[in-house]
């Protein structure tokens, strides 16, 4: 989301935020994403260089929904654990979504877009020890 967009839900403003996407936003967004929003908006203004890691809306194809939310938490380095040349990844499936396999596309997708567009190798940190996932 660029700066513009996360600086309108930072500021409670959600017809402006509306106009300035293409697809339909729930009602109830931002609302406990408020604090994350916020976060990647600091940041963003700080650092424009990282809105390719920042927060992205996942929008459903066929309909143009917004169903969740992924970004990661940083470029990479800036991670839990602390490797310098991995990125970490985070998401928000919308609960009415959830169940329809949309948060494994969405992280495989976010995945190889980052391996292939950016030549950033991701870790994977649901084990003991982090793996390479590509």
């Amino acid at each position: 989301m660029p700066l513009a967009l996360l600086d309108a839900y930072v500021d409670g403003n959600e017809s402006r935020a509306r106009e300035l996407v293409d697809y339909s936003v729930p009602d109830e967004f931002p609302g406990a994403a408020a604090e994350v929003l916020e976060l990647r908006r600091i940041q963003l203004a700080a650092d424009p260089t990282r809105l390719p890691w920042s927060v992205r809306a996942i929008v459903r194809r066929d309909d143009r929904l917004m169903i969740g939310f992924v970004n990661f938490h940083g470029p990479p380095g800036v991670n839990d654990i602390e490797a310098s040349d991995a990125a970490e990844l985070g998401w928000t499936v919308f609960s009415e979504h959830r169940r329809h396999g949309y948060a494994t596309l969405q992280q495989l997708l976010t995945v190889r877009y980052r391996c292939v567009v950016h030549h950033t190798s991701v870790h994977c940190a649901c084990k003991p020890r982090p793996r390479r996932c590509c």
